[in-house]
């Protein structure tokens, strides 16, 4: 971590690397929304950080900055990042939010998604839904479903997908009515979380429907 202003070398020889500029402004406003109160004073240690978890999370926020995904995505790394570099990495205390029922919150968040499921969502959009900060919402949502929103619209967007395959729409059309980039990327998350390609799960669907035994 090096602070913005001061002068410093890049020594690096034979290797790559990833860096991150954030602007101090920003980064307090989100890194307040983990605490929900002000954070006067705000400082972090510099050096370097050898924190196997951190580098990690930084890993995942930078490389989901780079690729096609979901706003709810690259939100839900950013706050892994940012709890990890607040926690261990700075001068302030944090506590969690205290919890309470957030049931209610939490059940308006899955049905927003089951019904825009194919809509670039953002913590943000369901945090004003639910009125609760973007953290605590997120931190809620996978302690009671077990998986973070992001995750929880991917497997809404597959369920759907699977279903306009097997009414024989083409793959292009599933991918781009269930919010994937691409073809190619929905091809790529199809096969991850199903096990096969979605011109194979088609074809599949297809011989079943016309098989004389489909009924049994």
């Amino acid at each position: 971590m090096v602070p913005s202003g001061e002068v410093h070398a890049n020594r690096k020889i034979v290797c790559t690397f990833r860096c991150i500029f954030m602007e101090y402004k920003a980064l307090e406003s989100a890194l307040e929304q983990f605490v929900e109160r002000t954070i006067p004073g705000l400082n972090f240690r510099v050096g370097r950080i050898d924190d196997a978890r951190t580098v990690a999370s930084f890993l995942r926020l930078h490389r989901s900055l780079e690729k096609p995904g979901s706003r709810l995505e690259r939100d839900h790394s950013l706050l892994v990042f940012l709890r990890r570099l607040l926690a261990r990495h700075s001068t302030a205390s944090i506590t969690s939010p205290r919890d309470g029922n957030e049931d209610s919150a939490v059940r308006r968040s899955k049905e927003f998604l089951d019904e825009h499921y194919a809509d670039r969502v953002s913590l943000n959009q369901l945090a004003r839904l639910t009125g609760l900060s973007p953290y605590h919402l997120n931190r809620s949502f996978c302690r009671k479903i077990g998986m973070p929103p992001h995750a929880y619209q991917l497997q809404v967007r597959i369920a759907r997908a699977k279903s306009a395959l097997r009414t024989g729409s083409s793959i292009a059309r599933v991918a781009l009515a269930t919010g994937f980039a691409d073809q190619s990327h929905f091809t790529r998350v199809f096969k991850r979380l199903v096990g096969d390609t979605p011109a194979r799960y088609w074809w599949h669907s297809k011989n079943v429907q016309d098989s004389p035994n489909a009924s049994h």
